[in-house]
């Protein structure tokens, strides 16, 4: 059954750059009771829940809203996390006692000067690591998602063995969206895909050559090269250049985020056929596909309201 997701929160202790939900309305936080009442309504859909955010360890209650996903019968309970609360041993022991199964946890760089430029957040990198530690201590599954911007692209490569060292059991990058403050910081924050998805593919083919189950979301096929089977498509971008009309990939493409493509006009977009794409392609590697679904997508977007700026050179700074 599909793994559902229940927002507890807008709040957040973090300040990302990227923020694809600041400008999101946070109304009247909903109550313990109308969330349980969700909880029943979610059961019905699926077998798995993860709490999201903003960030959901912020919110009231937390491991009774844990426990009673359980008692409703969830077969896993999971957490949607920038992790920072969890450095307390206290929260995570309570909320493992209340059948918390696994933590998606968010990190943006392999240091501290990387990761905190993007959270906002000094010493947020510090908390993570020492959150990592302690769940894995106490049998929860975590996964981390990285996501790719022109400030961590060049810096990825070390990625692989941090992770290791914290024992998660997969890593995705995902391409950055175009909403919330990620449009505001749009000239520091989004890459040329063209650039960066090479840095990214590395790093991703490292992590599984260390046994590390690792995927790109949300970029076009045809920019993924060989390496076209460690392509997810997540929650569909869904934006095309006119060229790609005659690709017969499409169908299965992300395609690009709306205003990358009304900003670059689709220049790097090459449409391929089935055979040309798939000739020479890397394997796709099957350990920790199980991994897929701890995976939640980022859920609603703040409205869009600024104009996307005019194409311009973004340089390359060597590391």
């Amino acid at each position: 059954m599909t793994r559902q997701t229940l927002r507890l929160t807008l709040e957040c202790d973090n300040h990302c750059v990227f923020c694809a939900q600041r400008g999101l309305r946070s109304g009247e936080a909903p109550s313990y009771p109308a969330l349980v009442d969700r909880l029943r309504a979610l059961r019905e859909r699926g077998d798995a829940v993860t709490f999201t955010g903003g960030e959901p360890s912020l919110a009231p209650r937390l491991p009774e809203l844990v426990a009673t996903a359980r008692s409703l019968g969830f077969r896993a309970v999971g957490l949607q996390t920038n992790g920072r609360a969890l450095a307390d041993d206290a929260l995570a022991r309570s909320l493992v006692d209340a059948g918390l199964t696994d933590a998606h946890l968010s990190i943006h760089g392999p240091r501290a000067e990387v990761h905190d430029y993007h959270t906002g957040a000094p010493g947020s990198f510090q908390q993570l690591a020492a959150a990592a530690r302690v769940l894995t201590r106490r049998g929860v599954t975590i996964v981390v998602a990285t996501v790719l911007t022109r400030s961590n692209y060049r810096v990825l490569a070390p990625m692989p063995a941090l992770l290791r060292q914290w024992r998660a059991a997969a890593w995705m990058v995902r391409v950055v969206r175009g909403a919330g403050d990620a449009v505001v910081h749009e000239d520091r924050i989004v890459p040329r895909l063209a650039l960066a998805l090479p840095r990214a593919l590395h790093a991703v083919e490292l992590a599984r050559r260390q046994g590390l189950p690792a995927w790109i979301e949300g970029a076009p096929l045809c920019l993924l090269g060989p390496f076209i089977r460690h392509g997810v498509a997540g929650d569909g971008l869904r934006a095309y250049p006119e060229r790609c009309g005659a690709c017969e990939l499409r169908a299965r493409c992300p395609g690009l985020d709306a205003r990358y493509l009304a900003r670059f006009h689709g220049d790097e977009a090459a449409p391929r056929t089935a055979r040309a794409a798939l000739q020479g392609a890397r394997p796709g590697v099957k350990i920790g596909a199980e991994h897929l679904e701890l995976f939640v997508g980022i859920g609603e977007l703040a409205t869009t309201t600024r104009a996307a700026s005019a194409s311009r050179g973004l340089p390359v700074v060597s590391a």
